[in-house]
């Protein structure tokens, strides 16, 4: 499968703050697509992967959170100590990116991000294309938080067994593809996106 042979990494993260999103094509070709069912939300991965079974990879699109087009919700433009722009995007907050395909092409989505101070939990988001949820396993999309042991010494309970150390966040950049939460698809998803601006 061509599936990381090229990658897209970008930003859209709730709760969280997003610096570059990648859409990232999986190769060309001349090959025309099924016929669409106009069913805007499909009820799984893999009839949306059958749908666009027929479509070639497009090329890498690096989109960053300077390029966002419209932020709602409370999701604001930030930058960290460094300069480097992302979007913070709290619980109820929505970035849009705006953006030109060569061809209809399927790509898949790698994105950068850092974890907000405030906040303990996953961070979690829904991916929209065109206002829609193309398929059920992009409902709820979630990033992981960055944590280490507070000590590097175990200490031990009355009976001799190790406890754990205590955690501690870690305010790191971190990329990740946008995968299947459950675990069955081990593959980065693969998104389709039609010539023109999306």
């Amino acid at each position: 499968m061509r599936l990381f042979k090229r990658v897209l990494s970008g930003v859209l993260i709730t709760g969280l703050i997003l610096t570059n999103t990648n859409i990232i094509a999986l190769g060309s070709g001349e090959e025309t697509l099924p016929e669409n069912t106009g069913n805007p939300v499909l009820s799984g991965y893999s009839q949306y992967l059958n749908e666009y079974s027929n479509v070639d990879f497009g090329e890498e699109i690096v989109l960053s959170a300077s390029e966002i087009s419209e932020v709602s919700g409370g999701a604001e433009l930030v930058e960290d100590k460094d300069g480097k722009t992302g979007v913070k995007i709290p619980d109820t907050g929505v970035a849009k990116w705006r953006f030109n395909v060569s061809k209809d092409s399927v790509y898949v989505c790698k994105v950068e991000y850092i974890s907000a101070e405030e906040g303990s939990g996953s961070l979690e988001v829904e991916f929209l294309i065109d206002g829609n949820v193309p398929f059920d396993e992009v409902s709820m999309v979630t990033f992981t938080r960055l944590y280490k042991d507070v000590s590097k010494e175990f200490l031990s309970n009355t009976s001799g067994n190790d406890i754990l150390p205590e955690q501690e966040e870690v305010f790191r950049y971190q990329e990740s593809y946008i995968k299947d939460q459950t675990g069955y698809i081990s593959d980065p998803l693969q998104f389709y996106f039609s010539e023109g601006e999306v």
